[in-house]
């Protein structure tokens, strides 16, 4: 079963060739393109995190499901970004080798947002500020929180730092 596994991996890692042109390592199926990208950050408590999510920050919730009678899954969305949360014990029950895994330690999510200076005043009482609102060596703005499971999220400007008085 390993093998196979491995066999089946190989065939959608792709290289460049001298003359700049994608290559399959094991097939000639084209290499697949990523078409979007929606995190999944596994928490011990998912009603505090859709909690802080939703009331503190402003997202919605699209979807949920619960399992055992108790929530196990929430996709969350605030514009064109979508965040999903799992719940750890259930994703450990599930994957026993992630039995020792530590989740949200190391992790940032960088989410752009239009009306920086706005939804910072707005949050920065209600949340763990670890970066106050400052201007980046590359002129976006940008402030630095926690959330309640210790993920770190970085909120930037999407917009000319100027733009947003």
């Amino acid at each position: 079963m390993k093998q196979s596994i491995s066999i089946l991996i190989l065939c959608f890692l792709t290289f460049f060739d001298a003359m700049g042109q994608e290559k399959s390592v094991c097939c000639d199926a084209p290499a697949p393109v990523a078409s979007g990208m929606i995190p999944q950050l596994t928490v011990k408590n998912l009603a505090q995190t859709v909690d802080f999510y939703s009331r503190v920050l402003g997202f919605e919730v699209l979807q949920s499901v619960r399992q055992s009678d108790e929530l196990s899954y929430v996709l969350l969305k605030s514009g064109s970004v979508l965040l999903a949360f799992q719940l750890e014990s259930y994703l450990k029950d599930k994957y026993p080798q992630l039995k020792a895994w530590k989740a949200g330690k190391g992790s940032a999510l960088i989410i752009e947002t239009s009306a920086i200076n706005r939804f910072y005043e707005r949050i920065k009482g209600r949340a763990e500020v670890i970066s106050n609102l400052t201007v980046t060596f590359f002129g976006a703005q940008e402030f630095v929180i926690t959330d309640p499971e210790g993920y770190v999220l970085i909120f930037r400007s999407a917009e000319n730092p100027a733009g947003d008085k």
